[in-house]
């Protein structure tokens, strides 16, 4: 079984700058992550990880951060994940968006993916 997040939006002091980090820009967070084969056998949370306790986990780790770069943030994250889920094979994804409210959303200045299996 496989836990998707995606689209987690999340608001952090990122960037090189003192400018940059004065602000909070926003990151967006995809992950998934493989539960153990216990996940599904029974009708019970504690055999898996809840989403919303997980989405609550991710938001607070990244809105306590204060980083320059993005390809720290995820070195960072993949240790914290390590720390409290090394049993549990993650993907990520953390994306930049264009600080200028100008630029469409859309427009991804920053990308860091990691993979553990």
């Amino acid at each position: 079984m496989i836990l998707h997040i995606k689209g987690l939006a999340i608001d952090l002091k990122l960037g090189v700058t003192e400018q940059e980090r004065s602000v909070a820009q926003r990151i967006c967070l995809d992950l998934q992550c493989k539960l153990p084969e216990a996940a599904g056998e029974h009708d019970n949370l504690s055999t898996t990880l809840d989403y919303h306790d997980l989405s609550i986990q991710l938001r607070h780790y990244f809105e306590t951060q204060e980083i320059c770069l993005i390809e720290y943030l995820a070195i960072q994250f993949k240790a914290w994940w390590q720390a409290h889920h090394a049993n549990i094979p993650v993907h990520f994804l953390i994306r930049k968006y264009h600080p200028n409210p100008l630029i469409e959303e859309s427009q991804i200045e920053d990308a860091y993916a990691w993979h553990n299996a």
